[in-house]
């Protein structure tokens, strides 16, 4: 069985070894203690993990605003007439209009992309 330890729990056992130790200096043992060391530390750790939520944050903006850009209809051929259709409603072989300009919706990319033509 091939067990990681997290780095959060690694980073817990970091704190409360360092602050225990610095205890045991403060009232009986003899050392330095490493009050400044911990504090540093913390605010170490603070500053990474505030660095790695705001970078997913970001990520999932970004996500969410390229979904926003994927089209919800599509323009159906339908007996050589244009109908304005939900995209969901796409099934392989019909046949869709992409004006210029317009994105290519999602249905239409899975599977059909080599066979877009441009007329």
């Amino acid at each position: 069985m091939n067990c990681q330890e997290s780095p959060l729990l690694q980073d817990g056992e970091y704190v409360n070894v360092s602050f225990a130790y610095s205890v045991a200096v403060t009232f009986e043992l003899e050392g330095d203690s490493f009050y400044m060391e911990l504090a540093t530390l913390v605010d170490v750790m603070l500053l990474g993990h505030w660095m790695e939520m705001a970078s997913v944050q970001g990520a999932s903006r970004a996500l969410e605003h390229l979904a926003d850009l994927v089209p919800a209809i599509a323009h159906k051929q339908v007996n050589g007439q244009i109908e304005d259709v939900a995209v969901s409603s796409l099934t392989e072989g019909d046949r869709s209009l992409i004006r210029p300009g317009e994105q290519v919706p999602i249905a239409i990319m899975r599977g059909f992309y080599p066979k877009i033509k441009q007329p």
